[in-house]
């Protein structure tokens, strides 16, 4: 893991062309670990224009979680939400079930970048840079899993319900809580 790509791709991420040079002087470091660090972006599947004489950019403008706007936002509910947002994470939910000894219920662990997000069948994804809302949320029940079996899709109407009142007017389900927006 490059430390630098994620802090280029928040520099980047207004869409507009930066000089590999004004990156480079930015971040206070030399155009080679500019080129390395957008490599490495390129190897998570991120796409970056480079154009001589021009510098790179990203395809279009993205934005980017940002943990404290978001616990900003939602008030004083955040003191029954412990959220993490991390740059990049294989996928939030092996995260979450990694390491579920550290965090209390209620936790959240939201990724900018997800790599191999988990499916049906085993299937994996991938949800690009700016394009998804991926997270995971631990909550710990009283009940056994049997008793569950019909909470992902009821979670998915309560999205689905909470978009449409927000005036989401495209949001649909994809079976069993996949929340689509065009």
């Amino acid at each position: 893991m490059n430390a630098l790509t994620f802090p280029i791709l928040r520099l980047l991420s207004d869409g507009k062309f930066h000089s590999g040079e004004a990156i480079a002087k930015h971040f206070s470091i030399s155009r080679a670990s500019v080129w390395n660090a957008l490599q490495h972006a390129e190897e998570l599947g991120i796409e970056v224009f480079s154009v001589r004489g021009r510098g790179y950019k990203l395809p279009q403008a993205v934005t980017l979680l940002d943990e404290a706007a978001i616990l900003k936002a939602i008030g004083d509910q955040h003191s029954t939400l412990r959220l993490e947002v991390h740059d990049h994470l294989p996928s939030t939910n092996s995260y979450l079930m990694q390491n579920m000894h550290q965090y209390a219920h209620g936790a959240c662990v939201v990724a900018n970048l997800q790599t191999q997000g988990r499916g049906r069948r085993g299937r994996s994804w991938q949800a690009g840079l700016g394009a998804s809302l991926t997270f995971s949320l631990l909550w710990r029940f009283q009940c056994g899993a049997s008793a569950l079996s019909g909470l992902s899709l009821a979670v998915g109407i309560a999205l689905m319900r909470s978009l449409h009142a927000l005036g989401v007017s495209n949001a649909q389900l994809k079976w069993p809580n996949d929340v689509l927006v065009d």
